[in-house]
């Protein structure tokens, strides 16, 4: 928007002066929020913006804000951030509400001595801050500096190599953030256990540490400990977690890998979310039986497992993983756990049983109040029936629900991702494949791929895309088909 830029060497420099009435003006006063990460999508980065614009910038604003409605701020940074946080003074105005760091920049002492003390002047008004940086340490300023956020509402610190974390650091937040309500921390020693009595122990919401956070209903927490809950998470903050991240390194085979952090996870009674991811770079595999627990323990409204694959030991693939959750009929196991409404599973480790339509079938008919799932799916002409197994047609199965009475199915939204080989279907598949899901999750409102990056895969934008369609199509058949 500023008139007359010029590009030499590739970065923006300013000529001439920003006349009163240009458009620069007019949409300054609409940014709302303000974007300065990287767009993935594009190959070739555009040109840099030089420091001199900002100083240009601010000489003809004469002291007025750049943006004086902005309320949010994202910035990537660089290992070296100078020239990107040349633009702070300008964009740190009193209207600004959010903003969210990341990148290698964050390890720089200009961040925590000049940027972050910066925001806590210039921003009277922010009530959510968010840090990430997954392989940099951070300057100790950057925690001192955080304290004096007293204002801040909604605080994401996920620093998990910052080797000047103490735990000193989380009590002397949690006596001066006082109206903080949500947390979410990532934050580790080097053996990921803290000295004894570093932290004050866990005691109920009117013992001697009701004093820290006093206003917080809710925590994300990561832990890095594999199997057990990690040290580095505050006890006295057990209480308020409503979502957890396990992080694991190592392939696990053993049903009783996560026996003990469970033993903990079972006395959090708010505790609604749990997702298992691989360290950054590890190829890792779970069997199946080792998240059974997590279901059949634990009062979940979401399970995510993001590791690499998972191993189905018996034909049954994810059955026993919804017999643990619900009980046959759909009705739970007990009143107090109903079941997750979210399940996502990665795709079945080469050699494995993977889950097939007739899995599905077993979701429709025992999983009532399930509402979205995202798994790996050989749609064979195979069906894996509860009780054992046997060869079976897709028109078979479709045949077997037409006699049924209508799904009560929950199921709203389903991501597969096609497992079958050779990728090949035959017109009466497709068909019959359409009518035997439109029948099976009546309140369907989307089939997707496994995820974004999936929509050029020859699964979707081959075949899976079109059996959507149809279905579509069948669903609005029958929604509108007038009753007998």
């Amino acid at each position: 928007m500023l008139p007359d830029l010029q590009t030499v060497n590739d970065v923006y420099y300013p000529r001439g002066t920003i006349p009163s009435g240009c458009n620069f003006h007019t949409y300054a006063k609409r940014v709302r929020a303000l974007n300065l990460r990287p767009d993935p999508t594009k190959s070739r980065s555009t040109p840099s913006i030089s420091p001199y614009t900002y100083v240009f910038i601010a000489s003809e604003l004469e002291g007025r804000p750049l943006f004086p409605g902005l309320q949010e701020i994202a910035m990537q940074t660089a290992a070296d951030p100078t020239d990107e946080f040349a633009c702070i003074p300008l964009i740190f105005t009193s209207s600004v509400q959010e903003v969210a760091f990341q990148g290698q920049g964050l390890s720089n002492r200009l961040f925590g001595s000049h940027c972050l003390p910066l925001l806590g002047q210039r921003l009277s008004s922010l009530r959510r801050l968010a840090l990430s940086s997954d392989r940099q340490d951070v300057e100790p300023s950057t925690f001192d500096a955080i304290v004096q956020l007293t204002l801040l509402e909604s605080l994401d610190i996920r620093l998990p190599q910052s080797k000047h974390f103490k735990p000193e650091f989380l009590v002397k937040a949690g006596k001066t953030l006082k109206k903080l309500s949500s947390l979410t921390i990532d934050l580790h020693s080097s053996s990921h256990e803290v000295p004894f009595g570093a932290f004050p122990p866990r005691v109920g919401p009117s013992g001697p540490d009701s004093t820290l956070f006093p206003n917080l209903m809710s925590v994300h927490a990561v832990s890095r400990s594999g199997g057990k809950l990690c040290g580095c998470i505050p006890p006295f903050l057990l209480e308020n977690i409503k979502s957890l991240t396990l992080i694991v390194q190592v392939s696990i085979l053993s049903e009783f890998y996560f026996k003990e952090a469970l033993d903990t996870l079972e006395t959090i009674q708010c505790l609604q979310k749990v997702e298992i991811l691989n360290q950054e770079g590890s190829k890792v595999y779970l069997v199946a039986d080792t998240i059974i627990p997590f279901l059949g323990r634990l009062n979940l409204s979401d399970f995510k497992l993001g590791v690499d694959r998972i191993k189905y030991q018996k034909q049954l693939a994810f059955q026993p993983l919804i017999k643990a959750a619900f009980k046959p009929g759909g009705k739970p196991l007990h009143p107090a756990l109903p079941g997750p409404r979210s399940l996502v599973l990665p795709e079945a480790i080469e050699g494995s049983h993977c889950p097939t339509l007739a899995c599905l079938s077993h979701i429709a008919q025992s999983a009532n109040g399930m509402q979205m799932l995202v798994v790996g799916l050989k749609s064979i002409n195979l069906r894996e029936s509860f009780w054992g197994s046997m060869a079976e047609t897709v028109g078979n199965l479709l045949a077997e629900w037409k006699n049924r009475r209508p799904s009560e199915s929950t199921l709203q939204f389903l991501a597969i991702k096609e497992l079958r080989s050779p990728l090949s279907f035959t017109t009466q598949e497709y068909n019959d494949i359409a009518q035997l899901l439109d029948l099976m999750f009546p309140h369907l409102i989307s089939i997707k791929p496994y995820c974004e990056a999936h929509e050029n895969e020859p699964y979707w934008k081959d075949h899976w895309w079109f059996i959507e369609h149809l279905r579509r199509m069948y669903q609005e058949l029958r929604m509108y088909r007038p009753a007998h």
